[in-house]
C-alpha cells in the first residue's frame, strides 16, 4: 500500500482571489494618499491663479513624496503577495510517498507562464499543470511509477534513504536531503503528522 502527503490541492482561481484580496486593501491606501495631495495642488492653483511667478507649496512636495513612498511599498507588497500565492500553487506540483518501508520525495518538472506568455502557449502551461497535478494525485499511477511498470519524463522521483531534520517549528519543518537539497514540509500537509513521525524514525 502506498500512502501520500501532498498539501490541499489549490486552484489557480483561489490563487487569484487571495492574490486580489491583498491588492485591494493596497489601492486603497494609495487611493487615500492622493487626497492630501489633490487638497494642496488645489490650494496651489487657487493661490498661483493671478501670481506672476507659480510656486508650489512645501506641502504640495511632501505629499506628492508620500503618495510616491506609498507607492513603492504597495508595489513591494503586491509582488510580496503574488509572489508567496504562487509559491503555494507550485506546491501542487511535490509531494512524499512511503511505500515497501520507503520514503520518496516526488517532484512534477511543470513549465511556467511569463509576461510574454501567448494565450496558446499558456493554455499549453495549463494542460501541462493540470496533467502534472491528476498524475500526482494518482495512487494507484504513483505505485506504478515507483514499481518502474510505467516512466513519466516529467515527474522527478527521489528515494529517500536518510534526511536530516534541520529543524522544527509552528509552520512545519526543514530537512536537508543527501542531495543537499533542503526542502520546507508545512503543517497544512495532508497527514503531516504521520509524515513527521517517519521522518522522526529516520533521525534515529
Amino acid at each position: 500500500m502506498i500512502k501520500l502527503f501532498q498539501y490541499p490541492p489549490a486552484s489557480r482561481s483561489e490563487i487569484g482571489k487571495s492574490v486580489l484580496v491583498r491588492m485591494i486593501p493596497a489601492l486603497l491606501v494609495l487611493i487615500l494618499s492622493t487626497i492630501p495631495l489633490f487638497i494642496f495642488i488645489g490650494k496651489d492653483s487657487a493661490a498661483n491663479r493671478d501670481a506672476v511667478r507659480k510656486v508650489t507649496s512645501q506641502e504640495t512636495e511632501m505629499a506628492a513624496a508620500a503618495v510616491f513612498i506609498v507607492f513603492l511599498l504597495c508595489v513591494v507588497y503586491i509582488s510580496i503577495a503574488a509572489a508567496k500565492a504562487s509559491a503555494k500553487h507550485m506546491r501542487n506540483f511535490t509531494c512524499y510517498a512511503y511505500y515497501k518501508g520507503t520514503l520518496y520525495s516526488i517532484g512534477a518538472a511543470v513549465p511556467h507562464s511569463h509576461s510574454n506568455t501567448s494565450n496558446h502557449g499558456m493554455r499549453s502551461i495549463m494542460k501541462a499543470q493540470d496533467d502534472a497535478m491528476e498524475f500526482l494525485s494518482d495512487h494507484y499511477t504513483l505505485k506504478k511509477l515507483l514499481d518502474g511498470e510505467i516512466e513519466n519524463s516529467r515527474i522527478l522521483v527521489y528515494e529517500v534513504k536518510e534526511l536530516t531534520l534541520l529543524k522544527e517549528n509552528k509552520n512545519g519543518m526543514k530537512v536537508l536531503l543527501p542531495n543537499g537539497r533542503k526542502q520546507t514540509i508545512y503543517k497544512d500537509m495532508i497527514d503531516y503528522d504521520t509524515l513527521r513521525d517517519i521522518i522522526y524514525i529516520m533521525q534515529k
